[in-house]
């Protein structure tokens, strides 16, 4: 059933197998992380999660949960084996001194563009409402920080004991990033799918469906989004981590297993 709400996902069947987008190859890496450590082989999670970083580099978010798990914490083969698939992934950034120009285009996509946002353009409203102008360069360093001490307190906090624990952790770690950045586009959410399921959270999935209204902006020249749209999609979001957070707990599919 759960193999079926993915492959059978439109978001996932659109940007994945039509636009071939890499966060397909995200997920399964981290889904072998998972594996891997269910099975006792540290080493081979800690590497698969390196590489997960190498490829797209967003679930470099996931380290404080991991590193505030005592097990993996203590696990030297995990972290070598993390280092090793970091090195090999970013190593060729050294020639030509490429990774100058790596971290040059990190900045100017963290400070620059903005698309299907929703914290963050309630701020920029503010923002013209107080400057007169748009605010994107505070914005974009108030909220990395805001998504840096989110991650950090809900690591320590829940500071999970099983995996199912951690992965669900997972879950609301992707959900507080994207919620709080500039820049969303659709494909983004994939990874954080594919984790929802195993934890029978619902608001991710149900994104899937409402994140399809964030193409509405291709449908003009000036890509120009309307509001109209975005209410639509983040209320429904809204209702989900309602449903998933505010009311009794569900099962963690994992649980059964592990």
């Amino acid at each position: 059933g759960l193999l079926i709400l993915y492959w059978l996902n439109p978001l996932v069947i659109l940007e994945l197998s039509g636009n071939l987008h890499f966060e397909g190859l995200v997920l399964l890496m981290i889904l072998g992380t998972i594996y891997f450590l269910w099975k006792g082989s540290k080493a081979v999670a800690g590497f698969l999660w390196g590489l997960a970083i190498g490829v797209k580099l967003l679930p470099v978010i996931l380290f404080p949960s991991l590193f505030l798990h005592l097990q993996i914490k203590k696990s030297m083969v995990f972290w070598i084996g993390a280092c090793l698939a970091f090195v090999l992934s970013f190593v060729w950034l050294l020639i030509d001194n490429s990774w100058v120009n790596f971290f040059q285009s990190l900045q100017l996509y963290q400070g620059k563009f903005e698309f299907n946002a929703s914290v963050y353009y309630l701020l920029r409203e503010v923002g013209f409402w107080i400057k007169g102008y748009n605010t994107i360069a505070t914005l974009t360093k108030l909220l990395s920080g805001v998504t840096l001490v989110s991650i950090l307190y809900f690591s320590w906090k829940r500071n999970p004991k099983t995996l199912p624990g951690l992965v669900d952790l997972w879950v609301l770690i992707y959900l507080i990033y994207l919620i709080l950045q500039p820049v969303v586009h659709p494909w983004y959410i994939i990874p954080a799918f594919g984790l929802s399921l195993l934890t029978q959270k619902i608001s991710v999935l149900a994104w899937t469906f409402s994140v399809i209204f964030s193409y509405q902006a291709y449908s003009n020249l000036n890509f120009q989004e309307q509001s109209f749209y975005l209410f639509f999609e983040y209320g429904i979001l809204a209702g989900g981590i309602y449903l998933d957070y505010f009311l009794p707990k569900k099962k963690s599919i994992l649980q059964d297993e592990i």
